[in-house]
């Protein structure tokens, strides 16, 4: 069975979750799809429940075996997953995370209708709101989005993407244009989902549904955080960050790994635009006070928080 949408899930110590999460997927009221594993090394009994799955799940669940319990970390293992993906259209899951039973069918559906106006040749990448959950599964927040002060949208400039990755991995769908021209995602990627949203912006289209369409576990395991953005935490960023200019460098020094792997990858192809303004960055460090200043308006270098852009300014 190869399913119209193939699901990775990069599995590690899920062993608290993973039942939620694969019953999520197998109530789905979309079910032409294949489920494609990988267990990263994990000690707490992971493994040993996704073998149980694949049993019940049958022809729908495919693990990638693991014999020497290799752990690769989070890009390496949805790396190694998503070059096993032979569908038009792929989707990426975590495995302490619950979908809602129309995931699939709603991104399936927003993907195909975006190929339709833009062309079926394109990289295109679709992400959804979630609900954001704590360990026992009791509601934090209605909207990630709103929590975390995050407002997506259509044609996200890929400078602003990164600065400002607006993307989670569990969220989205993506189709074969994209992750032909992604993949191999480098490590300097940090995470997946980043990587593929760079792609798209710079060669494609990223475009929100403004659905929620899974619940996003938080959790002391997490691998990734969504920090509570409020009034109150901007200006707690602003005090701190005009005391502490190594921070401000810490986040700025975060982006240029994946700006030079982006560059060193794309830059033969890139728009001159998007070529320039990598560039821009990736030189910032370097650059003297007035040209950083000047690169920074002319380019667009910009954070989503007025508070931090405020203290960077000044202080970078």
């Amino acid at each position: 069975m190869t399913g119209a949408v193939q699901i990775v899930l990069a599995a590690y110590n899920s062993a608290g979750f993973i039942d939620q999460m694969l019953a999520s997927i197998e109530a789905q009221d979309f079910t032409d799809w294949l489920l494609i594993v990988r267990d990263d090394a994990s000690t707490d009994g992971t493994a040993e429940k996704l073998m149980e799955w694949q049993q019940r799940i049958g022809s729908r669940m495919r693990i990638i075996p693991n014999p020497d319990k290799k752990n690769l970390g989070i890009t390496g293992n949805f790396t190694r997953l998503l070059e096993e993906v032979t569908s038009r259209y792929f989707m990426v899951a975590d495995g302490d995370d619950v979908w809602h039973s129309d995931k699939i069918r709603l991104s399936l559906a927003a993907i195909r209708e975006r190929e339709a106006e833009i062309g079926p040749d394109r990289p295109v990448l679709i992400h959804t709101d979630m609900h954001l959950i704590g360990g026992r599964g009791e509601l934090i927040a209605e909207s990630a989005w709103r929590y975390a002060d995050i407002y997506p949208r259509r044609n996200y400039p890929l400078i602003e993407m990164i600065f400002n990755n607006v993307v989670c991995g569990p969220t989205i769908v993506g189709n074969r244009h994209l992750l032909d021209l992604a993949l191999p995602i480098p490590m300097e990627a940090g995470v997946e989902d980043w990587w593929l949203a760079l792609v798209a912006a710079a060669f494609g289209e990223v475009e929100p549904l403004g659905r929620q369409t899974m619940d996003y576990r938080r959790h002391g395991n997490n691998m990734s955080e969504l920090p509570r953005v409020t009034l109150l935490t901007h200006l707690q960023t602003f005090m701190k960050f005009t005391s502490m200019r190594w921070r401000l460098h810490e986040l700025l020094g975060a982006r240029l790994p994946i700006a030079q792997a982006f560059l060193l990858r794309y830059g033969s192809v890139m728009s001159a635009r998007d070529r320039a303004a990598v560039e821009a960055l990736v030189r910032l460090p370097a650059s003297s006070w007035l040209p950083k200043r000047i690169a920074i308006v002319k380019h667009r270098l910009w954070f989503n928080s007025l508070t931090v852009n405020a203290a960077y300014f000044l202080l970078v």
